[in-house]
């Protein structure tokens, strides 16, 4: 199933002669554990469309519908389910990964991706506002048991969540230091569910494509909708 036709993505394959660089942020866009069997992966994924690798138009977002709310992504991105390791805690979490990187000779590279977009479902039962949320999930992280484990107790300290938009919803940012890139995530609440928007943020000197991928993680996020909201006027 695809939505209307939104702007077309700049996600144009990216020519290079060294290896992706998004990986050396902790963002496993060479598809570290595809080597998986499918029974071996948790049950972590939300619902993608099936489609036809002849049918795919790069210019036409797809939708996809996860638990309680649906966005559209970039028709020539793919999708894959995350592990457990790579987002504990979650109820539900995939990875829309860009297209495949190409070696100098414009071959495309085996289970490369031109940049790594996540996003991630988690349980709110107790239905807390998200500011208290995320400090108890931040507290779980300071003892190696929270959303996000690549990080030390003295960034969290750095980078304190502030307000912002996913769309026209109210969202909370932060920003970790990841080692040569910013770890990026947005938090939205609705109900007993968060979501998050997780990408890594790299200096220009060294991914060129970077405020591009950028551009597509916005348009991704503009997209996302609750399912159970009400329409805004």
């Amino acid at each position: 199933m695809r939505g209307a036709r939104l702007a077309p993505y700049l996600t144009s394959p990216l020519l290079i002669t060294s290896a992706c660089l998004v990986s050396a942020c902790g963002v496993d866009v060479a598809g570290a554990r595809e080597e998986m069997r499918a029974s071996e992966m948790p049950s972590l994924s939300v619902a993608a469309p099936s489609r036809g690798a002849t049918q795919v138009d790069e210019s036409e977002p797809v939708l996809l519908e996860g638990d309680g709310f649906t966005l559209r992504y970039p028709g020539d991105a793919s999708i894959r389910p995350l592990d457990a390791e790579a987002a504990p805690g979650a109820a539900a979490a995939v990875e829309i990964r860009g297209p495949e990187l190409r070696d100098v000779e414009g071959d495309p590279i085996d289970g490369s991706a031109s940049y790594s977009f996540e996003v991630v479902t988690y349980a709110n039962d107790e239905q807390l506002p998200l500011e208290l949320w995320l400090a108890r999930q931040r507290a779980a992280s300071d003892g190696g048991r929270g959303v996000v484990t690549t990080v030390s107790s003295r960034e969290h300290a750095e980078s304190p969540p502030v307000a912002s938009k996913v769309g026209s919803m109210p969202a909370l940012r932060e920003s970790r230091f990841g080692g040569d890139c910013d770890l990026v995530r947005y938090y939205v609440a609705h109900g007993a569910r968060v979501v998050a928007f997780r990408y890594a943020d790299f200096p220009i000197e060294s991914d060129s494509l970077n405020a591009q991928h950028l551009r597509t993680y916005a348009r991704v996020m503009s997209t996302f909708r609750w399912k159970d909201a009400p329409a805004r006027s």
